[in-house]
């Protein structure tokens, strides 16, 4: 075959790969990122007086802001707390028996973090590679959040509280969490499965996609936004996981997708702001209550908003990066339902 025979068969290779190809199927090999992690739950509860002074004067330092939410809303410590006093107010936690469960607990789970960093490494890759000029964290802080956050986002750290991880099976979960304030819905909740989801989800919600007080439709798609964002950070992950489902609330969602549109429509919920009427749509729970429909998981507002993005991007063919500004009513109107 000569040179000049080869040359259109390349080219229609090309065009025919490049109409194919996944967006968020990409190469983050050459992303140049760094993250610090920090196991404070580990130092703190493990080291000795003398240690212990020392690593509260380097995380003051070095992870001042996520370190000043630990000792504040978790600990619940006094600020500017004089070293000794500090001191004291540790020991006393390390020694109170439901703490020590708990870090018992925490230990047995995550005996190795080499895994979950590896795949938030490669999650703030892939969110780089789309979106080169957005800020990325410096530090990921390992922490008993004593049933904060799972997640929370200062402005250059995360941490993850690990104890909303242990699993609603664990045994101190089932010992000691109040069933009348952790309902089952939210130990269920507590899966290790979600924890790298939560970390690039909270950090593009806080970070990268705007909070909006608009109206529903607004807020669905700010939502979707942030899902779909969060799908580019995983894309081999399960769309039920993106979404924080169970496989069989997914499938019940994607199935009643029509219904739960027209319902909304017929409703003349889409433009409503009431916050109690867009808090049953949006915030987690046991099922998303105000449905005609018995079945339906929590947060099905949030469902139709990746729906729409993602239909979005699947016709628009635009990059990953051009959806933090594409405005919510052009998401809206393009929004159809195959049958």
């Amino acid at each position: 075959m000569t040179l000049k025979s080869i040359f259109p068969v390349l080219i229609f290779a090309f065009v025919f790969i490049g109409c194919t190809s996944d967006p968020l199927d990409v190469d983050v090999s050459n992303v140049d990122l760094t993250i610090e992690f920090h196991n404070i739950h580990s130092e703190l509860y493990k080291a000795n007086s003398k240690e212990l002074i020392e690593a509260h004067k380097d995380y003051k330092k070095e992870i001042p802001e996520i370190y000043d939410y630990y000792l504040g809303a978790c600990m619940e410590f006094p600020e500017n707390m004089a070293d000794s006093s500090f001191v004291n107010q540790m020991n006393f936690l390390k020694n109170d028996p439901v703490m020590k469960d708990f870090e018992r607990a925490i230990d047995k789970k995550f005996s190795s973090f080499s895994k979950i960093e590896a795949k938030l490494i490669d999650g703030f890759k892939h969110l780089k590679y789309h979106l080169p000029k957005e800020k990325m964290p410096t530090d990921i802080i390992y922490i008993n959040s004593r049933l904060q956050s799972n997640v929370f986002c200062t402005e250059n750290e995360i941490s993850i509280g690990l104890e909303r991880y242990l699993g609603a099976k664990a045994d101190v979960i089932e010992k000691y969490l109040d069933p009348r304030i952790f309902f089952n819905w939210i130990k269920e909740g507590m899966d290790s499965k979600f924890l790298e989801r939560d970390v690039l989800a909270g950090w593009i919600s806080t970070h990268i996609i705007e909070e909006s007080e608009g109206n529903l439709a607004e807020r669905m798609i700010r939502w979707g936004k942030v899902l779909y964002l969060t799908k580019a950070s995983f894309p081999e992950m399960e769309e039920h996981l993106i979404m924080r489902y169970k496989k069989s609330g997914w499938d019940w969602a994607v199935e009643n997708e029509l219904q739960f549109w027209e319902y909304l429509v017929n409703q003349k919920a889409l433009f409503a702001s009431e916050e109690l009427n867009v808090a049953n749509m949006i915030n987690p729970g046991p099922t998303t209550s105000g449905l005609p429909e018995k079945g339906a998981p929590d947060r099905m507002g949030q469902f139709i908003g990746y729906r729409m993005v993602r239909h979005y991007m699947e016709e628009k063919e635009i990059k990953v990066g051009e959806l933090v500004k594409v405005p919510y009513n052009s998401i809206l109107q393009e929004y159809k339902i195959e049958d």
